[in-house]
């Protein structure tokens, strides 16, 4: 077993304080990140603690996770969380399918904020970790592929919990059931960008 010096040490307490943050932040149910990681419950609080070293791959499905950087979770010498100042950005490709660009950068920090281009406008989207029950459109992750979609709400008795969700993308309605759904974002506005750097709501 690996030996862990003053500096592992230390990386792992930041990174724990990292996991918690960002955990309690977002109101992430455990289980949620213990299904992303597949690991017990009690393996992610001793990640948490900073008692157990996550792996690199962990820590690449919790920045996927979170939509953060890999630096966020590791740098040792990383300011305050709260002090940070940027959005994140994608661009949409061809296919419709969402990758990600250069982060908008701002005077403060909003961690719950997307920025999302498409041609000629920005699209803003405030984060979620729960399923919607309302209709509206949504940044969500869909068999390992992020899309930007409307996402109409039905009551339907044949599911336990009710509800699943219907794609609707050029009159060609989907049925998905929730839980295969994992809900990033909600769009709440288009900006278009006056000059470089400044947003104005469309």
């Amino acid at each position: 077993m690996e030996r862990i010096d003053e500096y592992g040490a230390n990386l792992m307490k930041n990174i724990g304080a990292r996991l918690k943050y960002l955990r309690k932040h977002y109101a992430v149910q455990v289980d949620r990140l213990t299904e992303a990681l597949g690991v017990s419950r009690n393996q992610y609080y001793l990640y948490e603690q900073g008692a157990s070293a996550i792996s690199i791959v962990g820590l690449k499905r919790i920045a996927d996770f979170y939509h953060v950087s890999l630096e966020l979770l590791t740098n040792n010498h990383l300011p305050d969380l709260g002090s940070s100042t940027f959005f994140h950005c994608y661009t949409i490709n061809s296919s419709d399918e969402l990758v990600k660009a250069k982060e908008v950068y701002i005077s403060n920090r909003n961690d719950s904020l997307i920025f999302i281009k498409s041609k000629d406008k920005f699209m803003l989207f405030e984060t979620m970790q729960n399923c919607p029950n309302s209709n509206g459109v949504y940044l969500f992750e869909h068999k390992g592929i992020k899309k930007v979609e409307e996402l109409l709400c039905v009551d339907n008795p044949s599911e336990k919990n009710g509800t699943v969700l219907l794609l609707t993308k050029k009159d060609n309605p989907l049925s998905v059931k929730r839980k295969e759904l994992f809900i990033l974002a909600r769009h709440i506005g288009d900006y278009i960008e006056s000059v470089p750097g400044h947003f104005i709501e469309q």
